[in-house]
């Protein structure tokens, strides 16, 4: 199952300790898996909630699971999608800079479109580009069946005028 949504060898890729933790959890994992059958998710409720959402998924996920991201993120009335380059099913602890940087400028694009403002406390770790929390981007999911082509992504820099810019913590 993690080779399935991480990618061939990214079980044998782990540290021992991380390999023993999913062995040892595998029951409860089951176990989670299991309840979530028994929930009904139409797509009539799904398109019913109307708080913002940021759906993101992994380039290098499993094909099925980038379709069905890019299917929720698309029914979900308030919400922003987006793909991460070189990421996969476990992008929280290999893309975490990232995650945390794309969460933070949701959170800054929403509270600035209902006239709010955010505090963002800046990712542990640096992002390659070395654009902090103040890039954001404006993607296009793909329209295609699963396996279709990456989203098509471009950066947008916010504008600071007459705008109050968050606060940044260290």
């Amino acid at each position: 199952m993690i080779d399935f949504y991480g990618g061939p060898g990214t079980f044998a890729s782990w540290p021992q300790r991380a390999r023993a933790y999913a062995l040892e959890t595998t029951a409860i994992n089951i176990r989670d898996w299991a309840s979530a059958f028994g929930f009904g998710l139409s797509s009539a409720k799904v398109r019913s909630i109307d708080i913002p959402c940021l759906v993101a998924w992994g380039a290098c996920s499993h094909p099925a699971a980038r379709r069905a991201n890019w299917m929720l993120g698309a029914s979900l009335r308030a919400s922003s999608s987006l793909e991460i380059a070189g990421a996969a099913h476990f992008m929280i602890a290999t893309h975490a800079g990232e995650v945390a940087r794309r969460i933070a400028n949701h959170v800054l694009q929403v509270e600035g479109a209902n006239g709010g403002s955010a505090d963002v406390v800046k990712p542990v770790a640096a992002s390659s580009d070395g654009e902090g929390v103040w890039q954001r981007q404006s993607c296009r999911a793909p329209t295609a069946g699963v396996g279709s082509a990456p989203a098509q992504c471009e950066a947008v820099m916010p504008s600071t005028e007459g705008a109050r810019q968050p606060t940044v913590r260290p």
